[in-house]
């Protein structure tokens, strides 16, 4: 099963309402917080039924019991390019329950981070190479791993490599 870990404000940064249920809460995001997830609406139509009890009970994941909190619309599938370092089309979503206290402080390199620009802001002036450039100079392990920031609309990284069919 193609499971998915997110933060708590990752469905609504990126527009997505549950069909039934509700999405992730701050305390589910903590480590050692409740075990839940949210269905895709593939998997719930195709193992549950479409079921709208399923939300509330309890489901096995890896030898653990977990909470089914939310089911999320068949127009909720996310196409990710590969480097998201998501599952394309996940069948299940957990909250990232990261201990960022056991790590190297500036040593989380390997998240994608989602955002939502305010109304108005151009991505020309959301460009954040600024920034990384200043953390690489301050910051010996964003340098090695030559760390780069940039803003770009989701959409256009998302189909960033579709081409026309030549007929």
């Amino acid at each position: 099963m193609d499971v998915s870990t997110v933060t708590a404000n990752f469905f609504q940064t990126v527009g997505i309402d549950p069909l039934y249920g509700r999405l992730f809460t701050a305390e589910e995001e903590a480590p050692g917080g409740p075990q839940v997830v949210i269905l895709s609406h593939r998997l719930w139509v195709s193992r549950y039924g479409a079921d709208p009890g399923i939300v509330g009970r309890r489901i096995r994941l890896d030898g653990l019991d977990q909470t089914v909190v939310g089911v999320l619309p068949a127009t909720g599938r996310l196409w990710l390019p590969a480097e998201a370092f998501l599952v394309n089309d996940a069948q299940l979503w957990k909250p990232l329950q990261f201990n960022y206290a056991n790590q190297p402080p500036r040593n989380f390199t390997f998240f994608t981070v989602f955002g939502r620009m305010k109304p108005g802001v151009t991505l020309a002036q959301a460009d954040l190479e600024t920034v990384a450039a200043q953390l690489r100079a301050e910051h010996a392990v964003h340098e090695s791993a030559g760390m780069r920031i940039r803003a770009v609309a989701l959409q256009e990284d998302v189909v960033k490599h579709v081409r026309p069919l030549r007929t």
